[in-house]
């Protein structure tokens, strides 16, 4: 008898809305598509291989379509015999529905969700909301692992692989409920170094790349570091897996602007492996003369936005885009991803926007490699945020824990009293090597009121950010965290609009935290008006369950979003709890 395929694992990525140009169509009209990417034990010829959805429509009925792989394996994996990639798009799916997703192999179903021996547990997912239904959003957020498998044991003993805390992480988001989509925040792999003794004996295969520059070693990476421990455990997340590339992703450290043939070549690996792997959308078109000569044109990194119902993910690049004769308003991000992104903000009709950097704008490592670095576009950014009313930043790149409030001023108008509040939420926890903020900052944060160190140019104008503060710190590597000691019952400000929580942050005392601490946060994004109260209460299981009334809010019903994060904590004895100590609740207004 043959042996079925396995199924190793199964992601969702790339969601689209219809394309109605402007025009954004009724909640009952509004349609999705979504892409499958499904990674199996074995190379498979992929006709043989369909996914079927089926629904129950508003009479009753019973409803299925069946889709076939829309990339073939010989386009997305045409050299490697050890694994299979199949892309499944979807037809138009209606918003806000359930779906039983099957994975058949020659017409049998292949088991995605763990079962018992010989049982068959179907795949059921919500497909999003409709753009014009504001709904609440939970997602799980974390970057930054490092697991430097080739160095095994070794690897372990210096506390470069943490590979046990990454799959409990993976296997805690996939288990918990209420999970829609996981955002990876960047370095998803450390690919500075690959050797394969192997390729002793293949012609043209590299033993040893001291920067990763080819797409096998690209694919070895993310499937040892992400692929490995993630398994199964996100196939749930329906609304899909979106990763942020930092530099370890594009195979080195502090990587710029790709110059020679050598690093463009390395680039477009870098774009075929991931899209091939996760799903990362592709970004650039490379053009071939048929004399050897090739033409790369597009975006020079991987940015892009994601709409899910009222809310928008802006993900930024901060690497690929730099150039050596940029303007130092525009030296990270480039002109053409700041055209990009003001004209993304300013057409947006999301209620809820989110910026998700791969570099801080304050408690990275050091003050010089991140945004602080560059005061101009610092400002710029910072003030764009404010114009547009994005309130919630989600970062990495550092191997730590901060969440840190800037509150920004008006620039324009010096008359306007208004303070305008962006939260800062830096979680790279995910397993990497313990990293931490400079002596400098830490003596700041020490100090009453817990100024952030902000850009120290003389030119900067730190008068437009007075009172911004840390509120919450830690080091994977440290035996000490700052917590906030705010509670529901604090006394609060009113900032433009938005709460500002009175906190009196301290230290932990000795044995009072653990060192080795890694993890992630979850986000739950949720609608405030004063036409319905809706509230989410989230219990010991950790399900989320809504008393929302049967009211149908539109986004000009809607006053505010309510932003809870939760942090997961996992450490040495690889058990993972909800580190009430560093919950966090506030309120962005929208009007």
């Amino acid at each position: 008898m043959e042996r079925k395929p396995t199924i190793k694992n199964l992601l969702w990525a790339e969601l689209d809305y219809i394309d109605c140009g402007d025009f954004e169509p009724a909640i009952e009209d509004d349609r999705v598509f979504l892409t499958t990417i499904v990674r199996l034990n074995g190379r498979n010829n992929p006709k043989n291989f369909q996914m079927r959805l089926r629904w129950i429509d508003e009479d009753g009925s019973e409803q299925e379509v069946f889709v076939d792989p829309y990339e073939s394996l010989d386009e997305i994996n045409p050299d490697n015999k050890k694994e299979s990639f199949l892309h499944f798009r979807t037809p138009e799916l209606l918003c806000k529905k359930d779906y039983q997703c099957d994975i058949f192999y020659k017409g049998s179903t292949l088991s995605v969700l763990k079962a018992p021996k010989g049982d068959y547990i179907p795949l059921t997912i919500e497909t999003p909301p409709a753009r014009q239904d504001p709904q609440s959003i939970t997602i799980a957020v974390g970057g930054d692992q490092e697991r430097h498998e080739q160095l095994g044991f070794l690897g372990q003993l210096f506390g470069i692989n943490n590979y046990s805390h990454t799959k409990q992480i993976y296997k805690h988001i996939g288990s918990s409920q209420g999970y829609q989509l996981f955002i990876h925040l960047g370095d998803l792999f450390n690919g500075e170094v690959y050797f394969s003794l192997r390729n002793l004996f293949r012609s043209g295969r590299r033993v040893f790349e001291r920067k990763v520059q080819t797409e096998e070693a690209f694919d070895y990476h993310l499937k040892a570091d992400f692929l490995h421990p993630a398994k199964r455990y996100l196939a749930k997340l329906s609304h899909g897996f979106y990763n942020v590339c930092d530099d370890h992703d594009g195979g080195n450290n502090d990587q710029k602007e790709a110059i020679t043939e050598q690093e463009k070549a390395a680039r477009q690996y870098m774009e075929n492996s991931f899209h091939k792997n996760v799903g990362l959308p592709r970004f650039s078109i490379q053009e071939h003369d048929g004399y050897g000569n090739v033409k790369t044109s597009g975006r020079a990194g991987p940015f892009f936005k994601k709409r899910i119902g009222q809310s928008e993910f802006f993900i930024l690049h901060n690497r690929l885009t730099q150039t050596t004769d940029a303007k130092p308003e525009s030296f990270l991000l480039g002109e053409k991803q700041w055209e990009w992104l003001e004209q993304s903000l300013a057409e947006s009709k999301a209620s809820n926007k989110i910026i998700i950097s791969p570099l801080p704008f304050v408690m990275g490592k050091n003050p010089g490699e991140d945004y602080r670095a560059h005061w101009q576009e610092w400002h710029r950014f910072i003030q764009l945020c404010r114009k547009y009313k994005v309130g919630t930043i989600l970062t990495a790149d550092s191997h730590n824990f901060s969440e840190s409030e800037i509150h920004v001023s008006n620039a324009d108008d010096p008359n306007d009293k208004n303070r305008w509040i962006i939260h800062q939420h830096l979680i790279g926890t995910l397993g990497g090597s313990a990293q931490h903020i400079t002596d400098e900052e830490n003596e700041r944060i020490n100090t009453p009121g817990r100024p952030l160190l902000l850009p120290q140019d003389n030119d900067f104008p730190k008068e437009l950010y007075q009172g911004s503060r840390v509120i919450s710190y830690f080091s994977p590597g440290s035996k000490q965290a700052l917590i906030s000691s705010r509670h529901s019952g604090d006394a609060t400000n009113r900032v433009d609009g938005q709460e500002e929580t009175l906190i009196d942050s301290q230290w932990t005392q000795k044995n009072e935290w653990r060192k080795h601490t890694h993890g992630y946060a979850r986000f739950v994004f949720t609608p405030q008006s004063h036409y319905v109260a809706e509230e989410i209460e989230i219990g010991a299981n950790e399900v989320i369950s809504s008393n929302r009334q049967s009211v149908r809010l539109s986004p000009e019903q809607l006053d505010a979003w309510q932003v809870k994060m939760s942090f997961f904590a996992c450490n040495r004895k690889q058990s993972i709890t909800n580190e009430l100590r560093l919950e966090s609740k506030y309120i962005n207004s929208i009007c």
